[in-house]
C-alpha cells in the first residue's frame, strides 16, 4: 500500500519513479501509509473517549493481559505511546494534543536548501523545467543541487 502511496504521489507532481519522496510527503504535508495508521489508531482512541459505553470497554481493555503473538488494539496502541515516548494514561488524557504534536513532529521537515527547491518547484510543477528540476534534486541529492544552482 506504501507503494502504491508513492507510485501516486510520483503520478501527481510528475516525479520520476526513481525519485525519493520521503521529503516531498513532507512538503505537501502528506503521512505515509505507517504514520496514517499510527494517527488513525489515535483518532480512534480520542473518538472511543467521547462515548461513555465505548470509555468503559477502552478502560477495561487497558487492564487486560494480551497474549505476546496477540494482534490487538490495545498492544498496538501502547506500541504507539511506545514509539512517541509517552505513557499510555497521559495519551488518554490529552488524546488532543497527543494527536497536534503527532502531526507536527511527524510533518516536521528541516528548511535546507534541498527542501526548499522541491517546494519552489512542486509550487510550479505545471512547468517542465520545474519538473526536471525536481526530479534531479530528489533523485540525485545534493550532488545535484550545486549543477543546478
Amino acid at each position: 500500500m506504501n507503494i502504491a502511496q508513492n507510485d501516486l504521489i510520483r503520478y501527481m507532481t510528475g516525479l520520476s519513479r526513481n525519485s525519493h519522496i520521503s521529503d516531498t510527503l513532507r512538503i505537501l504535508k502528506i503521512f505515509n501509509i505507517f504514520e496514517l495508521y499510527s494517527y488513525m489508531k489515535l483518532i480512534f482512541v480520542k473518538n472511543m473517549k467521547s462515548n461513555s459505553i465505548c470509555k468503559t470497554i477502552f478502560n477495561y481493555l487497558l487492564l487486560e493481559h494480551q497474549k505476546p503473538r496477540s494482534l490487538s488494539f490495545m498492544k498496538e496502541f501502547k506500541t504507539i505511546c511506545n514509539k512517541l515516548e509517552i505513557d499510555v494514561n497521559y495519551a488518554i488524557e490529552n488524546i488532543v494534543e497527543v494527536l497536534a504534536n503527532y502531526k507536527i513532529k511527524i510533518l516536521h521537515f528541516e528548511d535546507n536548501y534541498t527542501n526548499k527547491i522541491i517546494k519552489e518547484c512542486l509550487l510550479n510543477n505545471t512547468d517542465p523545467l520545474m519538473r526536471g528540476k525536481t526530479n534531479a534534486v530528489t533523485y540525485a541529492g545534493n550532488i545535484i543541487v550545486e549543477v543546478l544552482t
